[in-house]
C-alpha cells in the first residue's frame, strides 16, 4: 500500500496482511536462503487460499519476527497457535 511507512521493508515488495482462522493453514514454508521464508506451496483447501500466493515471503507471525526462521521452525509455531482464534501472518510481495 502506498502509505506503508514502514522504511524497513523493500519498496520492490507490498505487504499483506493475511488473518488466518484457527487450524491448519495448509500452507508449505521453507527457507533455502535462511533470510526470509518463503511460501513454497498451498495446499487446495488452505484458508488462506484467497489471500496467500505461492512465491510470498513470510515476514513475521502475530508480530514475532520469522526471519531467518527455518520452516520447521515455523510450522513448529504456526502448530503451536493453532488453537488461537486468530493468527496474523504478515508477508511482503513482490510488486
Amino acid at each position: 500500500s502506498s502509505n506503508n511507512n514502514d522504511e524497513e521493508l523493500d519498496p520492490v515488495y507490498s505487504s499483506i496482511k493475511a488473518v488466518a482462522p484457527r487450524g491448519k493453514l495448509g500452507l508449505v514454508i521453507a527457507n533455502p536462503h535462511g533470510e526470509t521464508p518463503v511460501v513454497l506451496e498451498m495446499k487446495e483447501d488452505s484458508v488462506l487460499k484467497k489471500k496467500v500466493r505461492v512465491g510470498d515471503l513470510l515476514y513475521s507471525i502475530d508480530d514475532i519476527d520469522c526471519r531467518g526462521m527455518q520452516g520447521s521452525e515455523i510450522s513448529g509455531m504456526i502448530a503451536s497457535r493453532s488453537e488461537a482464534p486468530k493468527r496474523t501472518l504478515l508477508l511482503l510481495r513482490e510488486q
